[in-house]
């Protein structure tokens, strides 16, 4: 499983309510791939965790594919990263090790 207990432990010490956070963010993810992503990689179905995420359209990450298309998607001048919330971006940094500056 992607995100273990100690993940949500960790992260509820910082503050985070991964109940309704951990959802919002994989939201977030889907809305901000489907806008840089070509039509045909989209997602189609609705995506319910981060393990479906990773398996389905990040060719199994973490895996080089995976962070490949990680890279590719978060990188140049016209990522909207608006569309992630601040604490999206930190549970961007804290599951991918992407770190946003604008």
């Amino acid at each position: 499983m992607f995100v273990t207990q100690d993940d949500i432990n960790e992260l509820e010490k910082h503050g985070v309510e991964t109940k309704t956070s951990i959802p919002a963010f994989i939201s977030e993810l889907c809305k901000y791939f489907n806008s840089v992503w070509l039509e045909e990689y989209r997602f189609k179905d609705k995506i319910d965790s981060l393990e479906q995420l990773n398996t389905k359209y990040l060719h199994n990450y973490p895996s080089n594919q995976g962070y490949r298309i990680l890279d590719e998607s978060f990188t140049g001048p016209d990522a909207p990263i608006d569309i992630l919330s601040t604490t999206s971006k930190n549970l961007l940094g804290y599951f991918y090790g992407i770190h946003l500056h604008k």
